[in-house]
């Protein structure tokens, strides 16, 4: 008898549902290429969880809007659609995911339009930090509280490896203290009636799960713990429920937000991603000043009055470098001044072949990547035209003469000098540079100069004047000292730990701008080589697509694109939509644009992602495979 009530409710469930309008099968539909974040306005966690989903929109180019309950009222079928064949959005993220929880009042109306839209239009949905509910499938089993409060050590399920393809699969998701949890186990006999209502989730996939808990509180037996996972609607509707809190400080949104997305969008967005690692080492083959340990000060800065010897590559340091690269798979870019080819600084081009760290790096040239440093290293900020012309063009011929392979059209200037000089335009057009480097801690942006793209540079947390570890770290307490942020005195580990964590930052950040050291981080101890393996053994515990790693000539064109792009969202200059199998994209002005999920660019992760051109007068029309 208890199973006929069970049948008969979860039909009558099923045909209310089945019996709300559709979108009218004479007419396709169409539905534009954009994604809803719905959040409910200022509360416990509510601003962090939609800062983090719009930090991962906007770095990746996707084109959003951002609807507030707590200000516009419940969502409604107006918000969605302007018709009903007309979609407004082709993924819908709740940042507070209880808006469609069983267990929370909304007003009237508002789950039915929301679950309506999803039906009809055939639109996923992410029900981010929406907790344990019926309504999603779940079972509370009563355990909730910080990660580290309830020993997780969440892994990726064989589903949740599908999802999450990018990722190492046998990564531990490193949740970060600071979040909330709860742990809930799906119920194990789906549909049901549980004694709040009727679900009509058929299923529930567990992609990272938790510990093994329960008993659940409706009976669901002890069972590994759900933390994401997605919720199956008799009706086709399906939900990717998070049963943790987020925010745009964790590092692991950062990881899973990438197939959220993808999983959301099932694959089709405007937006791209890439995990980027170019590194430059300037001032390669000159002496770099080093730190006093004693006098807590850099000799000729600063009025320091300290001596100390300066740093240097040898070849062994190039043996090294080219080892490490190698094994690594990461290659190192030497910024170069030719002057430097001899100790001593003699002009002659051919004469620096008599260096052996000169002639060491020329037997290996082909292992690096080559960058202009200008000739001398000079500062031009007020430098002439003819000064600025014939540092760069001496270094060119250097290179030349030695074979070195670099590409003329590159150039980091000494210090970042010369950027702000009215005459340094011309110099770059006479000397064919079509890109130079900034420093990215003064000016992120890219920007034109000229012909010329500017590519901002990361600064490492290596400093430009250590050739050891003990002055590493010395120098950093010294700045840092008063700094409540950081641990004083900070260890090697700890300092490590921040590095690392800082540059991780920018790399899964979808950000091609280059990091910069310097040619001392390479000599002696080889400081460098610390914080990158640091950074590379984080990396690879988490992800399993390589870092991309564009030159500075395909970093520069990949800076200007996406700026162009966010421009264009800005301005709301370009529309896009899917309709009859293909996507139609449209602008008022010229614009090249990212997409993800069709034959455009090429396959980084799960999925194929580029630029498309598009403009007034030439429309995009791209087939989905």
């Amino acid at each position: 008898m208890k199973r006929f009530w069970l049948a008969l409710l979860s039909a009558i469930a099923l045909i209310g549902l089945l019996a709300l309008p559709s979108v009218s099968a004479a007419v396709t539909p169409r539905v534009d290429l954009k994604v809803l974040l719905v959040s409910s306005g200022p509360g416990a966690d509510g601003p962090l969880q939609l800062a983090a989903w719009k930090e991962t929109l906007d770095a990746m180019g996707v084109p959003y809007d951002t609807y507030d309950r707590s200000v516009s009222g419940p969502v409604t079928s107006a918000v969605l659609q302007v018709s009903a064949d007309h979609g407004k959005y082709n993924a819908l993220i709740l940042t507070d995911g209880t808006i469609m929880s069983n267990w929370v009042w909304t007003p009237p109306g508002e789950k039915e339009a929301i679950a309506d839209y999803e039906r009809s239009f055939g639109v996923r949905e992410v029900a981010d930090a929406a907790g344990p509910a019926s309504g999603f499938g779940l079972d509370f089993s009563g355990q909730q509280g910080s990660p580290a409060a309830l020993g997780v050590a969440a892994t990726l399920t064989t589903a949740g490896q599908q999802v999450f393809s990018y990722l190492n699969p046998g990564i531990v998701v490193p949740y970060e203290s600071g979040l909330y949890m709860y742990l809930a186990v799906p119920f194990y006999d789906l549909p049901l009636w549980n004694g709040w209502g009727v679900t009509d989730v058929t299923s529930f996939t567990t992609l990272v799960q938790g510990p093994t808990v329960g008993p659940g509180w409706f009976g669901s037996p002890v069972a590994p713990s759900t933390i994401v996972g997605i919720a199956n609607h008799a009706d086709g509707r399906q939900q990717l429920v998070t049963t943790v809190n987020s925010s745009d400080w964790t590092i692991s949104d950062k990881l899973l937000h990438i197939g959220m997305l993808n999983w959301v969008t099932k694959g089709l967005y405007l937006g791209s991603w890439r995990n980027y690692f170019s590194i430059h080492f300037d001032d390669v083959l000159l002496p770099d000043s080093r730190w006093s340990i004693t006098g807590h000060c850099t000799p000729g800065e600063d009025g320091c009055t300290a001596t100390t010897a300066d740093i240097r590559m040898t070849p062994a340091d190039v043996t090294r470098a080219a080892a490490w690269s190698q094994a690594n798979g990461i290659r190192l870019d030497v910024v170069f001044n030719g002057q430097g080819a001899t100790p001593s600084g003699a002009k002659g081009v051919k004469k620096g072949q008599n260096d052996a760290l000169t002639t060491a790096l020329l037997a290996a040239k082909t292992k690096f990547g080559w960058i202009s440093h200008t000739w001398s290293h000079e500062d031009l900020d007020t430098a002439s035209l003819k000064t600025i012309v014939d540092e760069i063009n001496k270094n060119q011929t250097w290179a030349t003469a030695n074979k070195a392979p670099m590409n003329p059209a590159e150039l980091v200037t000494g210090g970042h000098t010369g950027l702000s000089n009215p005459v340094t335009p011309t110099a770059l057009a006479r000397t064919g540079v079509t890109r130079i480097a900034g420093d990215a801690s003064v000016d992120p942006a890219a920007r034109m100069l000229g012909q010329a793209i500017v590519v901002p540079r990361h600064p490492s947390p290596v400093y430009y004047n250590v050739g050891t570890k003990a002055e590493q770290l010395d120098e950093f307490n010294w700045i840092y000292q008063t700094d409540p942020w950081v641990p004083h005195p900070t260890s090697w580990n700890q300092y490590l730990d921040l590095s690392a964590t800082q540059m991780l930052g920018f790399v899964v950040g979808n950000d091609p701008r280059p990091f910069f050291a310097h040619q001392a981080n390479l000599a002696e101890e080889g400081v460098f080589y610390d914080v990158a393996d640091e950074l590379l053994v984080r990396y690879r515990a988490w992800f399993s697509v390589p870092t991309a790693q564009p030159t500075m000539t395909d970093a520069g064109t990949l800076l200007m694109q996406q700026a162009g792009w966010q421009s264009a969202l800005t301005a709301g200059q370009v529309t896009a939509y899917i309709q009859s199998g293909a996507v139609h994209i449209t602008a008022t002005a010229p614009v090249s644009v990212p997409i993800t999920g069709t034959s455009i660019g090429s396959v980084y992760g799960p999925l194929r992602s580029g630029w498309v051109s598009v403009s007034p007068t030439a429309p995009a029309s791209i087939a989905v495979p």
